[in-house]
Parts: structure tokens; C-alpha cells; sequence
């Protein structure tokens, strides 16, 4: 009689933490969600990445706080304060400044991404040990077909992100090391023409 009423005991509680199990397990727009608030909501968050595309590659260095960014590569160095983007390149000391549109931003930040998400993308979940997370363009037009984001398990901040382009071209961005840091002076942001004198200014607003 006393193993009948185990083994009913033990099957009720079965049943009643398979659901607990199941919802613990973290959807795919949960986990971008968790990434985006995490990268969005940080006083400043400082990535150091490599850029591959087209068969090379760029070792980037980036500090975000919030849709501002800050970049700064070998080749290039970009300003963008929200609104405005100002682009350096070093070789030419030619600027080149813009209001971008968010698939023209994707091109110099390639987390932006992460931003609304789920009005552009549809997402699921990989298999795997860490979080992969593939987003496919449900926008006609968009210059996005899919992209697959790997996101730290513990951090949830974004370590890898492959992209693959209407045209079918693909870049990656591979994370080595981020952190989040305080405030930082809205100047981070914005062309500072004392460091960075131009020769040739293309104005493209």
C-alpha cells in the first residue's frame, strides 16, 4: 500500500512540474528581448570585435549608449549621435556625413539589429550550447534576407552575429571581450574635426 501511494505521489508531482519545466525554457523572442534590454539599457557598453566581410576583415572597437554609437577601426572611424553619422577615413582624411537609414546603419553597426526585432524578423531558436537565435526579414525589401545572433547563456550580451544580405553576400561580426561602463559625454558621439581635420568633406544629408 505504501509503494502504491509513492508512486502516486511521485507521478502528481510529475505532472505538476512538467509545466514549471516547459516554461522555463526560454523562447527565442525572449532571449533576443533579454539581449536587446541588456545592450539598450546599459549606461555604455564597450565591444571590441572583428568585422569579416568580402573575404577580409576589420578589427573594430565600439562603445554604444543606447541608438548612439561610437566605432573605430584601422581604416575608418565613425560618429553617429542618433540622428547624424559622420564617417573618417583615414587613409584620404575624406568625411562623409549622413542621416542613415537602419540598413544603411547595419553596415557600420551591425547590432543595431537587435532594435525592433520583432516588427522585421521572425525568429527561432537553434540547437546548440549557447543561444542561437536565427532572424529571417519578414519585411519585403528589406536588405536583411536572415541573420543568426549568438548571445552569451549568462550575460545576455551578443558574442556573435552573421548576417546574410538580400543580394546573398554575408559578413559576420565575432565578439572577443565587452563590457558595460558608465556614462559617457554625448561628444563620444559626434565628429570632433580638432583630431580628425578633413581634407575632402561630402555632405550627404
Amino acid at each position: 500500500m505504501k509503494t502504491t501511494r509513492l508512486a502516486s505521489f511521485l507521478l502528481i508531482l510529475a505532472a505538476l512540474l512538467a509545466p514549471s519545466s516547459v516554461s522555463a525554457v526560454e523562447t527565442a523572442a525572449q532571449i533576443l528581448s533579454k539581449c536587446a534590454a541588456k545592450v539598450n539599457g546599459a549606461p555604455s557598453l564597450t565591444m571590441q570585435f572583428r568585422l569579416e566581410f568580402n573575404g577580409g576583415h576589420s578589427d573594430c572597437t565600439m562603445t554604444l549608449a543606447k541608438e548612439k554609437y561610437r566605432l573605430s577601426a584601422s581604416e575608418m572611424e565613425v560618429w553617429y549621435d542618433g540622428t547624424t553619422q559622420w564617417t573618417y577615413a583615414s587613409a584620404n582624411k575624406e568625411l562623409s556625413i549622413t542621416e542613415p537609414t537602419a540598413d544603411e546603419l547595419l553596415e557600420c553597426n551591425p547590432f543595431t539589429i537587435l532594435n525592433g526585432f520583432s516588427k522585421i524578423y521572425d525568429c527561432r531558436r537553434l540547437k546548440g550550447p549557447d543561444y542561437e537565435i536565427e532572424l529571417t526579414s519578414k519585411v519585403k525589401g528589406s536588405a536583411v534576407r536572415k541573420a543568426v545572433v549568438t548571445i552569451n547563456t549568462k550575460t545576455y550580451l551578443p558574442t556573435k552575429l552573421v548576417v546574410t544580405l538580400a543580394n546573398g553576400r554575408t559578413f559576420s561580426a565575432t565578439v572577443t571581450s565587452s563590457s558595460i561602463g558608465k556614462a559617457v559625454p554625448a561628444s563620444t558621439f559626434i565628429y570632433n574635426k580638432a583630431k580628425f581635420p578633413a581634407k575632402e568633406i561630402v555632405d550627404l544629408r
